[in-house]
């Protein structure tokens, strides 16, 4: 099972949160690693802006 490090990090803290599955106990980590998390859809979505103009339609001119 793949796991982020932040989540990890904080079931190795609490090892209780597996059984309990109580947030409450993780929550410094969830705190964490939510920002970077919308860095990351950030990132990607910039990205895919920037391939726009490679498979966007080509202009009249660059058509001829």
């Amino acid at each position: 099972m793949n796991k982020s490090i932040a989540m990890a990090n904080g079931v190795k803290a609490h090892p209780e949160f597996l059984e309990t599955m109580d947030l409450n106990l993780i929550q410094p980590w969830i705190n964490w690693a939510a920002p970077f998390e919308f860095l990351l859809v950030i990132g990607l979505m910039l990205t895919l802006a920037s391939l726009e103009s490679d498979i966007g339609p080509k202009s009249e001119q660059e058509q001829e």
